[in-house]
Parts: structure tokens; C-alpha cells; sequence
């Protein structure tokens, strides 16, 4: 067991179990890794773009309601759903011709 060459060997092959195990230990997080990213940008695609999109939209209706009332003074309901429903026409257009990314 003194053989400079069977200790050299034990060595090469403890530390190739080593690297080994190292080595498939960082690649599985990094593929844990890609897969959560990946979900992340699915999830962002297909649910928060298309809320963004109905946010600003929301803001700029509410947005264009405070300065009418802001303008008018005093504003009856009848303005109000009046105001309600040529929005609602224009801008469910103008969501059909946008891309939610």
C-alpha cells in the first residue's frame, strides 16, 4: 500500500467521483434554474402583459372622467353613462387591435 503509484491512482480516481458529482450537482440547478426563468417569462406573457394593458387602459378612462367632471362642475349620472358608453365603444376597438405583449 506504499506504492506511490496506487496512492496516485486512489487519488485520480477519488477526485474524478468528485468532480463527477460536482459537476451533475451544478448542472441540475442550473437546469432548475432555466426552468423557473422560463416559467416566469410564460407566466409574465400570458397573464401580467395582458393586466398592464388593462391598467393603463383603466387609468386613461378614469383619467378622462376626472377632467370632464372637472370641467363640467356638477355632473349629472346621465353624463356619466353617457361618457361610460362612448368609451366602452372606443375603446373596446382599440383593445382588439392591440397585442398584449
Amino acid at each position: 500500500m506504499d506504492d506511490p503509484k496506487i496512492i496516485a491512482a486512489i487519488i485520480s480516481a477519488l477526485m474524478a467521483i468528485l468532480i463527477t458529482i460536482v459537476s451533475q450537482l451544478l448542472t441540475g440547478r442550473r437546469e432548475k434554474r432555466i426552468a423557473r426563468e422560463e416559467e416566469r417569462k410564460k407566466v409574465q406573457l400570458e397573464y401580467l402583459n395582458p393586466l398592464r394593458l388593462y391598467l393603463i387602459e383603466n387609468h386613461f378612462r378614469l383619467s378622462e372622467i376626472r377632467r370632464f367632471v372637472e370641467k363640467k362642475g356638477n355632473v349629472n349620472f346621465f353624463c356619466l353613462s353617457r361618457i361610460q358608453e362612448i368609451y366602452l365603444v372606443k375603446m373596446d376597438f382599440g383593445l382588439m387591435e392591440k397585442d398584449a405583449t
